[in-house]
């Protein structure tokens, strides 16, 4: 049977439950939950978190009429320093090895630290990821392919915890997209099912694992960090996000926001949601990813206001 193929209950489903049962207790919570003190006027520091196929290429195209005006900056620098797949080292979040993990955070670190003394006529978003398609690439969940590659992927509480440290302003994007539109977008544009050894079993199984984390990542720093879109969804955000992103797209600049989210408003923008046959073909498969995108759901309605991590 299918579900007994693909999901019934693996070893990161068990711990995801037992880490939810964990954050029951206040103590343990509060020990590794990591905080956010504000640095207003500084630059800010903005990552985005999402699944594969959740619209991170659709964020390279808005940020890239950002970057036409000046106010958000490539830290490619920075971005080679998070992840390496082919580079002569691996970065932070893909490096195995207790000295160059060391190594790498303190890299990291220190390239925050001095992009941050950098002035410029007003504060600017430095983007340190979704539009880099070389060594790093978007640093996804999972990213890039390969043998390892349920652990390709961030980790946002060691982001957050290095970016306390260096005294920046962390942003956090959490792309949001319903599971048939991920699939459709895996199998139809990306033929993912072909590139993985395990075919679809693989594929579906890496997604959910992969939401699984990025939500125990995410309960585990403060909800100030982050706020969760779906920018696929015809554009449509709330009105206090903007303003969330950098306080100036809710002020001077809310024209250029604007101009931003027009790219993927727009009628036969290339990465708004797709319609096929998958229902019918697939139902099973859109089912299995469905119950880890509900939980990712659950984690973003709850974190919508407040602050601390998640109870």
């Amino acid at each position: 049977m299918l579900h007994d193929t693909i999901y019934t209950t693996s070893n990161m489903a068990i711990f995801v439950t037992c880490l939810v049962t964990w954050f029951k207790q206040p103590s343990y919570s509060k020990a590794i939950c990591v905080l956010r003190t504000p640095f207003p006027n500084n630059n800010t520091f903005l990552f985005v978190a999402g699944l594969e196929a959740t619209g991170h290429h659709a964020v390279e195209d808005m940020f890239a009429v950002c970057a036409q005006e000046k106010l958000c900056i490539y830290a490619s620098n920075i971005s080679s320093m998070l992840y390496s797949q082919f580079g002569e080292s691996p970065g932070l979040f893909n490096v195995y090895s207790p000295s160059g993990f060391q190594t790498q955070r303190q890299k990291v670190k220190l390239m925050l630290e001095t992009l941050n003394t950098i002035r410029h006529d007003r504060p600017a978003i430095y983007l340190l990821n979704s539009y880099d398609h070389g060594s790093t690439g978007m640093m996804s969940y999972p990213n890039w392919f390969g043998p390892k590659r349920s652990l390709q992927h961030p980790d946002l509480r060691l982001l957050a915890e290095v970016s306390q440290e260096a005294g920046v302003d962390l942003k956090i994007i959490v792309l949001q997209r319903n599971a048939k539109d991920i699939l459709e977008s895996e199998l139809l544009n990306r033929h993912w099912d072909k590139w993985v050894t395990g075919g679809m079993v693989e594929l579906v199984r890496t997604l959910m694992d992969n939401t699984f984390v990025m939500v125990g990542q995410l309960r585990l720093i403060d909800r100030r960090f982050w706020r969760c879109v779906n920018l696929l969804d015809g554009g449509r955000v709330s009105v206090a996000f903007p303003s969330f992103v950098h306080d100036s797209f809710s002020k001077d600049n809310r024209w250029l926001w604007q101009t931003m989210i027009e790219t993927v408003r727009a009628p036969g923008a290339p990465h708004l949601s797709n319609t096929s046959t998958l229902t019918s073909q697939f139902p099973g498969w859109i089912q299995q990813l469905s119950f880890a995108t509900s939980l990712l759901a659950d984690v973003c309605s709850s974190a919508s206001s407040g602050d601390g991590c998640l109870d």
